[in-house]
């Protein structure tokens, strides 16, 4: 391969664009990954109701009752990716069993705000 060829392929590989993006929820003051969301939302149907004392917010996880979803429960994450156990939390995962519906909210001082997914280009 001459030198000019091998040139014009780096230069044409320079345009390209990764194809692997990690997705994140935006709110409140952090971004938190799509995958520790799924985590806590998948995880929190293998604790029983109650089975976590929260600082202010009672027990966890709680059932939030049926919906067209299904039964929706609610339970706290961490915006650092470790397992939330105990203690004060911002941030709380609501979710169906099935995982079709879930969904993020941060409680800050406007109250409570529902999260948004971004996808980077």
């Amino acid at each position: 391969m001459k030198t000019f060829q091998f040139a014009s392929i780096v230069a044409g590989l320079g345009f390209l664009k990764p194809i692997a993006a990690d997705d994140y929820f935006s709110c409140g003051f952090a971004q938190i990954s799509v995958e520790n969301v799924d985590r806590v939302a998948g995880n929190l149907w293998s604790h029983e109701l109650g089975a976590f004392q929260s600082s202010f917010d009672g027990r966890f996880p709680v059932s939030l009752g049926e919906s067209e979803y299904g039964e929706l429960r609610k339970f706290p994450l961490l915006y650092n990716g470790k397992d939330w156990e105990f203690g004060s939390f911002m941030y709380h995962v609501i979710s169906n069993r099935e995982g079709s519906y879930v969904k993020l909210f941060y409680e800050g001082t406007k109250g409570l705000e529902e999260c948004v997914i971004v996808i980077p280009e």
